[in-house]
This record gives structure tokens, C-alpha cells and sequence, in this order.
């Protein structure tokens, strides 16, 4: 299918042009996530984020189909000044598979640090969905908390409590320290459910395990790195190769 995704710099439009748009976005995204038309309305027009970004992604004829939200924030941590970015996505089902979350995170995190060299950035996010986690893990690898592989860090989660004080999330009665609560959730399909409960992939393994009912309950992982410029640079590269290889393989996730 043929798709244009458009960079929008959110918080230099216009009050009404902002609202325009935030009124299409939410009318879209109530079809794919359980949430309520305030609380999407809320998360796009809030004005504590000093810049938002937003890509979106339309199918032939204008229709919206996915959007990429980067919401940049300033914190002081331990004394340290940090620029913290959260991130919001989200895609009609039936148009994954073209990376166009991943395109649209690297392009940004880089277009950021390359203007911003020495700026200390970090990636903070609930993470609701098995897609999205694999994402993460994907662009980040072991620089991400949690990681599958070695989900512990004693030092990322005091600074993941920390930042979830500060943006209002709350935990869930968990084992896991990691494992948060957000207003929304995925809207999805017994097929799909099944889907990402029998796949063998070790990060989606690991977020099904932890969030057993993401598409329900509002459980969520909270996903937490640094962003290094040469460090985004190689993974934005090999993940880059890696996708062309998948492509020249043929190989395309039904619902990833």
C-alpha cells in the first residue's frame, strides 16, 4: 500500500491549526487504542514539553493511518540538566511493516543530536504494546532498561522512578519494578492477541510475560535510555542493513 508520512513541528503551528489536527488524530486514534477523546486531546495540546514533534502517516486519498509523537522535556536529575524525550506511537494494524515508527524515531533522535551534540538526552517511555518494545530493543539494544537479556539495573530504575514521579505514572502491584500503568491500551484482535502470545521472539516473550493483558489492563513496560550520538549512529545502520536484508529475504511480520 502507498503511504506519505509528513514531519509536522507540532509546537510552532497555530492554536487553531493545532487543533485541527489534534482533533483528526484523535478521532483516528480512538479506533485503535481503548482511551477517551479528553485524554488524547490532553496528551497532544499539553504545554509543559518546550517542543513536540509529530510525523504522520497517510494511505492513498489523505487518510490517516499512524502517527509518531516525540515530546521533548527539560528535567533536572541529580543535579544534572537532561533534555527527556517521550515517545508516542501508534499504527493501524494493517499498514505495519514498513518501518515507519522506526524511520521517524531514528530521523529525529539524530536530527536532535546532531544540533545538540553534548546535551545529555534520554528516551522515556511507557511502552504498551509488544511492537513497541520490540522497537526499542531493535533501535537501542542493551542501552535500553529493561532489556530482556539482562533486565536488571538498579541505577536506570531509581532514575525511572524518579522520572515517573515527574510525569505522572504510576506503578502496577508488579514483581517487576518495570512494569507500569497507562490510561490507554492497544485495541486488538483475537488473531492478533494470539499472534504476539505464540511468537518466539525473546523481546516479545519478555513483554507478554510481564504484561500478560497489555491490551486490556493498561499494563505497560517503562522503557528508559541514553541516547549517544555514535551509539544511535551504528544502531541506526545496522538496523537499516538489517531491514533491507529482511526485505530482500522477503520477510515481513504480519503484524509487526
Amino acid at each position: 500500500m502507498k503511504t506519505k508520512t509528513e514531519r509536522l513541528a507540532f509546537s510552532t503551528l497555530a492554536d487553531d491549526a493545532k487543533r485541527k489536527l489534534v482533533d483528526e488524530v484523535v478521532q483516528w486514534a480512538l479506533t485503535i487504542w481503548h482511551s477517551t477523546a479528553e485524554d488524547l486531546q490532553g496528551y497532544w495540546l499539553e504545554r509543559k514539553s518546550f517542543e513536540t514533534i509529530l510525523y504522520t502517516l497517510r494511505a492513498d486519498g489523505g487518510r490517516l493511518v499512524g502517527t509518531a509523537t516525540l515530546k521533548f522535556y527539560r528535567v533536572t536529575y541529580e543535579g544534572k540538566d537532561l533534555v527527556i524525550v517521550k515517545l508516542g506511537l501508534g499504527v493501524d494494524p494493517r499498514h505495519r511493516g514498513n518501518k515507519f515508527a522506526l524511520r521517524c524515531l531514528m530521523s529525529e533522535l539524530l536530527r536532535w543530536k546532531l544540533a545538540h551534540p553534548v546535551q545529555s538526552i534520554y528516551l522515556f517511555s511507557t511502552l504498551i504494546h509488544p511492537v513497541t518494545y520490540k522497537l526499542c530493543c531493535d533501535l537501542l539494544q542493551d542501552q535500553l532498561y529493561p532489556y530482556f537479556d539482562h533486565p536488571e539495573n538498579p541505577e536506570m530504575q531509581k532514575m525511572v522512578a524518579y522520572l515517573a514521579g515527574v510525569f505522572g505514572v504510576e506503578k502496577v502491584d508488579s514483581p517487576s519494578p518495570f512494569v507500569y500503568q497507562e490510561r490507554f491500551s492497544a485495541i486488538e484482535t483475537q488473531e492478533a492477541i494470539d499472534y504476539w502470545r505464540n511468537n518466539q521472539r525473546p523481546e516479545v516473550r519478555f513483554f507478554v510475560e510481564h504484561c500478560p493483558e497489555y491490551y486490556r489492563s493498561g499494563d505497560c513496560l517503562i522503557g528508559l535510555a541514553p541516547l549517544h550520538l555514535t551509539h544511535v549512529l551504528t544502531l541506526m545502520i545496522r538496523t537499516l542493513a538489517r531491514n533491507r536484508m529482511d526485505r530482500w529475504r522477503g520477510r515481513k511480520p504480519t503484524f509487526a
